[in-house]
């Protein structure tokens, strides 16, 4: 899944539905999709006490090409 915004944004975790275990966001993966891959963008699904409901873009597996890797 992907998100349009980095997930250091406050409210991130609420607005994409992150489950608060998984809100340690202890690295950050960039990049693009590949040239000509089908992208579904969708509200992401709420996972409580986080309610989701920003749009997210899902890909297929390999279609995503990492430009950079950040640990904050």
């Amino acid at each position: 899944f992907l998100a349009p915004e980095s997930p250091l944004t406050p409210g991130f975790a609420q607005r994409f539905g992150v489950p608060p275990k998984n809100a340690n966001f202890n690295f950050i993966l960039g990049g693009r999709v590949r040239p000509g891959a089908p992208v579904v963008t969708r509200p992401a699904q709420g996972i409580p006490p986080n309610l989701g409901g920003d749009i997210e873009g899902v890909i297929n597996p390999g279609d995503f090409m990492i430009e950079f890797f950040h640990m904050p």
